[in-house]
């Protein structure tokens, strides 16, 4: 009798599996295969995009050993031109690159350009477009206004910000050159206050202080003090208004 029943429960399971397979069968095989073609996909993909990049990093190696042969605007005018045509990291690297030999070549609103490009790139990394503001703060804080200095590192100062100590010493340095004497000190002072500032920064803004001290306004004048309120003075007696040695 348990057989039977066992052969009756087997034949139940089989008939429930082959109308689940002929109603859902299709669907597993679609999707099994579109699990397939997506694996077959990804793995090409990776496989060209790693390809991709070798081919970027040759040319950029390539490119490097290049410019060390030419004067810097031909350097620079090379490393724009990859720059250009190409993206992510290699892109950045190539930019700061070409910024540089601008630099030495004497065209500092060309390496500010540069710097710029790299701010605005949508694939860099906010640490590099940091440190892209600052670099072209450096490279115009001897031609710039105070203004414009400020406008350069808005946002850079914020404690949360990798390079805001330097941020500080250049907005420093712009106040100073300016005349504003009062913010160049609170800046320099910002740096010196700061633990996590380095030993280099600190020490230089302990120079820039010693250099402003003498600049700045000296402190207000402590207040006049008050003469004494007469009504406030305990009265005489008419014996102590008496002058001595004299008779009533």
């Amino acid at each position: 009798m348990s057989d039977l029943l066992r052969e009756v429960q087997e034949d139940i399971r089989r008939d429930q599996l082959k109308n689940l397979w002929d109603r859902f069968g299709l669907y597993v095989i679609g999707l099994a295969l579109a699990i397939l073609v997506c694996t077959a996909g990804y793995l090409g993909w990776r496989t060209w995009s790693r390809a991709q990049a070798e081919k970027v990093s040759a040319r950029y190696d390539q490119l490097i050993a290049d410019v060390k042969s030419k004067d810097d605007k031909q350097a620079s005018a090379a490393l724009g031109d990859f720059a250009a045509n190409a993206s992510g990291g290699y892109a950045v690297l190539a930019r700061f690159e070409e910024a540089a030999a601008l630099i030495r070549a004497g065209d500092r609103q060309g390496a500010v350009a540069a710097y710029h490009a790299i701010a605005a790139a949508d694939d860099a990394p906010d640490v590099l477009k940091g440190l892209a503001h600052v670099k072209a703060a450096m490279a115009e804080v001897d031609t710039a206004s105070y203004e414009d200095v400020q406008k350069e590192l808005q946002g850079q100062t914020d404690t949360s910000k990798p390079w805001n100590n330097v941020a500080r010493e250049l907005i420093g340095l712009s106040a100073y050159k300016a005349g504003k004497y009062g913010e160049a000190d609170s800046n320099f002072q910002a740096i010196i206050d700061d633990p996590a500032a380095s030993a280099g920064l600190r020490d230089r803004a302990h120079v820039m202080k010693a250099l402003i001290a003498p600049l700045l306004p000296p402190p207000a004048e402590a207040s006049a003090v008050p003469a004494p309120d007469a009504s406030k003075q305990p009265s005489k007696s008419p014996e102590a208004a008496v002058q001595p040695g004299k008779s009533e």
